[in-house]
């Protein structure tokens, strides 16, 4: 870690505002939250605030986060109104000049808000993002998402490139661009985060970390989620015909083809019909993506079909 930034951590003045503003909405985390929140006092960069926002639990997770006495924590109670309605109280709290989403069962590595200072001291920019590892309810890693070292001015084409993943965890971003960004949809309670995060990748720039700062948890409810009620589904509110950015396109016509796969397994014919129903004309794109997903030849031949829609 460069000698200037680690001199900033020294001499900072804790009584100005926070530079970090981390939200953790928190709904029934008893048994992974402590290590949540340790995580984040462990880290080498302490000018943070930790805004957990507790949504009705009913398990013991109050009363883990209740016995921290952290100045730096925040605890808001309120009744439970989903994770949407939870992260939008949490951003409205927020003080920070930077402001974080982390879920209440993933793990901040000890030097992942340093490495966003870096980025910050690098270049002016409204989204930082650098990379994380995924693991399985056993705590073994399934998967890791590396970003790509840069600057990208285009997000969405880099997202569709895979150049950069983004989940709420992996990423910071200035407070001002929250505002223009709006609220996260309460009427849609599955990939609602999705439908939130393409709106603010949209004509924004990005610079990017393959530094790892972050565990996510991947939780096994695949299949049980694909039986949510297609109206509040993100699957079941996309129509592609009215998305103009085409690289926004080629992100959600892969998690259409994902959902399609997820509710075919389930049984779930309704929502399949829904989903086809609304994207008719896009179908030939849908039917390539089950032939070879996910490889940079067919995002190229996928970018050059949408150029002509």
């Amino acid at each position: 870690m460069s000698t200037s930034i680690c001199y900033s951590i020294l001499t900072h003045n804790f009584m100005n505002q926070p530079v970090f503003s981390i939200v953790i909405p928190l709904f029934n985390k008893e048994k992974y939250i402590g290590r949540t929140i340790d995580s984040i006092l462990s880290q080498k960069f302490g000018n943070f605030e930790i805004i957990i926002v507790n949504d009705g639990s009913t398990d013991s997770s109050l009363s883990i986060v209740s016995q921290y006495t952290d100045k730096r924590i925040r605890i808001i109670n309120k009744p439970n109104e989903g994770v949407s309605a939870t992260r939008n109280r949490g951003m409205s709290e927020a003080k920070g000049e930077l402001v974080c989403f982390l879920d209440a069962d993933d793990v901040l590595l000890p030097n992942a808000l340093l490495e966003f200072m870096r980025l910050r001291k690098t270049k002016n920019c409204d989204i930082y993002a650098a990379s994380f590892v995924e693991k399985t309810p056993s705590d073994c890693i399934s998967k890791s998402a590396i970003c790509t070292n840069g600057f990208f001015k285009n997000a969405l084409k880099a997202i569709c490139f895979h150049k950069i993943t983004a989940r709420m965890g992996n990423i910071v971003i200035k407070r001002d661009v929250l505002q223009s960004v709006g609220a996260m949809r309460t009427d849609i309670t599955l990939y609602e985060d999705k439908e939130w995060l393409l709106r603010l990748f949209r004509g924004r720039e990005v610079l990017a970390s393959n530094y790892v700062v972050m565990e996510y948890r991947r939780n096994n409810n695949g299949l049980s989620n694909a039986h949510c009620p297609i109206e509040r589904d993100l699957a079941g509110n996309v129509s592609l015909a009215k998305i103009h950015d085409k690289y926004e396109r080629i992100i959600l016509a892969d998690f259409l083809f994902r959902r399609i796969v997820r509710m075919l397994q389930a049984r779930d014919i309704h929502g399949v019909c829904n989903i086809l129903n609304q994207n008719m004309c896009f179908l030939p794109f849908l039917v390539l993506s089950t032939l070879s997903y996910s490889t940079v030849p067919d995002k190229i031949l996928a970018s050059a079909y949408f150029s002509n829609k």
